[in-house]
């Protein structure tokens, strides 16, 4: 099964569309970090709780020595520390990065880190028969609406839109 680590943002919007719950149904192992889940808020760690328990989110303690492996590979000034231990953990598990942060992104194709943002859980959710058609639809509808960072880029508007036009036949 493939690996995939998750950063904060994906598992906000996914909270914010009330669909948390799915994403751990993907036949993915869903892993992350300490630093991340620290950048949630107590009702998110609360409702992530199950999904360790149940061990469907693998949380990792970065050691002193994969920190200071990390600052070894001369990260973008642009990412945040919690930003360097998703990448840090893709690349010791040779796996793959859910981020919607472009910096995530960016530095991830770089380093040939298969990485992918939350129009593709969507299209995740629909490949694998969670939701028809219309209920992806209206997810990425929500998600314009309460994420500004994703109707403020026309690069990512133009895919929703492509989904939707794609959608509608």
């Amino acid at each position: 099964m493939k690996i995939a680590i998750t950063d904060a943002c994906i598992f906000i919007d996914l909270f914010l569309l009330d669909v948390i719950d799915v994403f751990f149904e993907l036949p993915f192992e869903i892993h992350t970090t300490y630093d991340v889940l620290n950048e949630l808020n107590a009702h998110q760690i609360k409702s992530i709780q199950i999904h360790i328990d149940t061990k469907k989110l693998s949380v990792y303690s970065l050691t002193s020595e994969d920190r200071l492996n990390a600052n070894t590979l001369n990260f973008p000034r642009s990412l945040s520390q919690t930003d360097k231990t998703v990448l840090y953990l893709a690349l010791k598990l040779e796996a793959m990065v859910i981020s919607s942060d472009k910096p995530i992104r960016n530095t991830a194709n770089k380093l040939n880190i298969e990485c992918h943002g939350i129009l593709w859980i969507v299209d995740q959710f629909l490949a694998h028969g969670y939701f028809e058609k219309p209920v992806a639809k209206s997810i990425l509808t929500q998600l314009i609406a309460i994420n500004p960072t994703i109707s403020g880029s026309d690069l990512v508007m133009r895919e929703i839109k492509k989904r939707f036009e794609e959608w509608s036949k």
